[in-house]
């Protein structure tokens, strides 16, 4: 059964806003003597929209569709290399964005919510 209630919640909080997550990697190159440490900085621009919104209280499950609008590393254009991978999600930066987008925007619910990652251009 749909809980209509905590789909509107839901809804007001995330729906109709755009959202930017940046995280730092750090890259290991060999330089003959030792690793050379670099960093590269990835970020994300993204929104989100409410999917289904299932059962009561602490046993709810809800659905949310992230549509990720540009992904960018060091500043330059990233998105289409997600998009070459065929969108993915299961590379380890989508994984570190869904890691970052729980922590920021889920965790203090009471009940399991579910992040789906799109492209803004990938067929659903």
């Amino acid at each position: 059964m749909e809980n209509l209630k905590i789909k509107r919640l839901l809804k007001k909080l995330f729906e109709n806003r755009d959202f930017d997550l940046s995280f730092e990697d750090e890259v290991y190159n060999w330089n003959g003597d030792h690793d050379d440490v670099e960093y590269e900085e990835y970020s994300f621009k993204f929104r989100m929209f409410v999917g289904d919104v299932l059962g009561k209280g602490s046993g709810t499950v809800a659905t949310i569709k992230i549509i990720i609008d540009d992904i960018e590393k060091d500043g330059d254009d990233y998105y289409y290399n997600w998009v070459e991978d065929n969108y993915n999600d299961n590379l380890w930066y989508i994984d570190h964005l869904r890691n970052l987008v729980y922590d920021e925007y889920f965790s203090e619910f009471p009940f399991s919510i579910h992040a789906l990652f799109y492209g803004y251009d990938e067929k659903m």
